[in-house]
């Protein structure tokens, strides 16, 4: 049994590619945040992208202020800060990400932003029809 999640975030810095023996991992943070003024939080997401996944194009697009959908299997583990003091730090494996939105506003365009979308195909000759035909 898995312990499964989703999570709507932007990225709060740009991810990074590391090899663990022979398999590729990509590292990145998501940061998710509730509430509005003095009641706002904000839950951070330490993200892990392995093998194939992490090898992938989608990679390239996982810089500071993308918006993102996470699902994967969460991990909570304890570690002591460097102060000594224990803290829990939420970790997810994930197993399907999705870009979504836009550029944060006011972040600089970057080079590593996606390429407009191709125009659709001719369907069939259905945008042959004239447009002066009333139903």
């Amino acid at each position: 049994m898995s312990n499964n999640i989703s999570v709507i975030g932007r990225l709060g810095r740009d991810g990074e590619s590391k090899q663990v023996g022979s398999t590729a991992l990509y590292e990145f943070t998501v940061a998710d945040s509730q509430g509005y003024g003095d009641k706002k939080t904000t839950n951070w997401f330490k993200c892990q992208l392995w093998g194939k996944q992490a090898e992938s194009a989608v990679t390239q697009y996982l810089v500071k202020g993308a918006q993102v959908a996470i699902f994967g299997e969460l991990t909570l583990r304890e570690f002591v800060n460097k102060e000594g003091a224990k803290q829990i730090s939420a970790e997810i494996r994930v197993n399907k990400i999705e870009l979504i939105g836009g550029k944060q506003e006011g972040q600089a365009p970057t080079q590593q932003q996606a390429k407009p979308a191709q125009p659709a195909p001719n369907n069939g000759g259905f945008d042959d029809f004239d447009d002066d035909v009333s139903f």
